[in-house]
């Protein structure tokens, strides 16, 4: 556990940055819903549908672009490559 702590702690910023964002995709990808109710209440309505689709394009747009900032990687890209596990930097 200690050596696992070591390789988190040398990464802590990037860790750090990994969970902002995170949570800030979850966030966004749990207030669609809402956004899509609003834009068919709108339509309901009659009433103008520019703020609901504004909001509704704004979260697709955050929650796909924190998801998409690093494929492939376990937590996020750390100076130009992704964060391996403990045993790979026992291993040298």
């Amino acid at each position: 556990m200690r050596d696992l702590w070591g390789c988190f702690r040398e990464h802590r910023g990037a860790l750090g940055l990994a969970l902002a964002v995170t949570l800030l995709a979850s966030v966004a990808a749990l207030a669609q819903p809402l956004a899509a109710k609003a834009v068919v209440d709108a339509l309901g309505s009659g009433a103008t549908l520019t703020t609901p689709l504004v909001l509704l394009a704004g979260l697709v747009l955050i929650s796909a672009g924190a998801a998409g900032g690093a494929p492939g990687c376990w937590v996020a890209p750390v100076n130009g490559s992704c964060l391996r596990s403990a045993s790979a930097y026992r291993s040298g």
